[in-house]
């Protein structure tokens, strides 16, 4: 068996590999499917675009998980419909049964960090109600179900969010699986290139990694959350009170999507990533912490190590993730209208990103 080099995973999640040997020249067509993709700069854009196509209009009600980015409802305000949410118990499941939701235009289901989410109970749901089923696959890419069905197209609408698994400034998909509603596709709009000093600093950073390492890029970011201190009279960004309501500047994808998804080795980051997973399973669970998953299933290609830890020992535990050169960091930013009641296990969740 192979010794496996985990100093060399840790230092992709930074600086991820730019060898282009044995790479799969793919596109997500070849992983849905079919063509009937639409490209975006986020997955906001992407599953409003998914809303237009099966017709939402004003006052129709939009079924999510109350354990959700807040962002994500600026898709569905822009619209005028109506989010109404359900909740998810410790193992990102829905926790009552989808029988008693009342009836909805359409309905989310997430693949959370890439693990799959049974859509058992949200098919029967669909077939019993009508409606449309939208599977939210924002951290799944290259990520299979048990019976080897790729993520994202179980449903009749699938949502990627591609900037989670490949190092771009955005990137995201709508697959339009159902064919009843392919027609209303609106063609692609135009791949641009978009400019951020952000994007570019962090690109220098990655290239600078073997240098600085995880001290060094911590170094940086305390000049950064220091200089916005000065600037705004806050060390962390504080989140945007119409985040929930309004979308993104541009919905234009970057330019580089398809030429960085062709050019990545997808077998061996499918390895990474899972390997990453087993390894940081083994040395997490010897702490006082809790992973959501208690076992890596076949196929599945996880976005990180999602895990609960109390407020208490979440220091503790952020010095060890230190020691071995990667960090965590809460998820999600829960929408304003859940986050004061929101199930305790909401609020100890963090992940280790597999991609910095």
């Amino acid at each position: 068996m192979d010794i496996i080099d985990y100093k060399k995973l840790i230092n992709q999640v930074y600086r991820p590999s730019n060898k282009n040997r044995n790479h799969t020249n793919s596109t997500l067509n070849d992983y849905v499917g079919h063509d009937n993709i639409r490209y975006f700069s986020y997955g906001r854009y992407a599953l409003l675009a998914g809303l237009k196509c099966i017709g939402v209009k004003k006052g129709d009600k939009i079924l999510l998980p109350s354990f959700i980015c807040r962002d994500v409802l600026s898709s569905i305000n822009v619209l005028d419909a109506e989010a109404i949410f359900y909740d998810v118990d410790s193992k990102l499941q829905p926790l009552k049964n989808l029988k008693y939701l009342p009836e909805s235009k359409a309905i989310i289901g997430v693949n959370y960090f890439g693990f799959p989410q049974d859509l058992t109970p949200f098919n029967n749901y669909c077939n019993r109600t009508g409606s449309v089923l939208i599977e939210d696959n924002a951290h799944g890419l290259f990520s299979r179900d048990k019976n080897g069905r790729f993520l994202g197209v179980r449903g009749d609408i699938g949502i990627f969010s591609l900037r989670k698994t490949l190092p771009l400034l955005n990137g995201a998909a709508l697959v339009v699986n159902n064919k009843i509603f392919r027609s209303f596709l609106k063609p692609q709009i135009e791949f641009k290139t978009n400019i951020s000093l952000y994007f570019k600093g962090k690109e220098m950073i990655r290239a600078l990694f073997p240098l600085i390492r995880i001290h060094g890029i911590k170094f940086l970011k305390s000049i950064v959350q220091h200089l916005r201190k000065i600037r705004t009279g806050y060390e962390i960004s504080q989140p945007d009170a119409e985040i929930e309501m309004k979308l993104p500047p541009c919905p234009a994808p970057t330019f580089d999507l398809l030429s960085r998804l062709k050019s990545l080795n997808v077998s061996e980051e499918i390895q990474r990533r899972r390997n990453l997973y087993l390894w940081l399973y083994d040395e997490m669970t010897n702490l006082d912490v809790n992973p959501v998953f208690k076992r890596l299933p076949d196929y599945c290609v996880p976005y990180g190590f999602p895990f609960y830890v109390s407020k208490e020992k979440s220091i503790e535990i952020e010095r060890k993730l230190f020691s071995l050169g990667l960090e965590s960091f809460p998820w999600p930013d829960l929408p304003h209208g859940i986050s004061h009641n929101a199930p305790k296990h909401y609020k100890l969740l963090r992940c280790v990103r597999f991609l910095w």
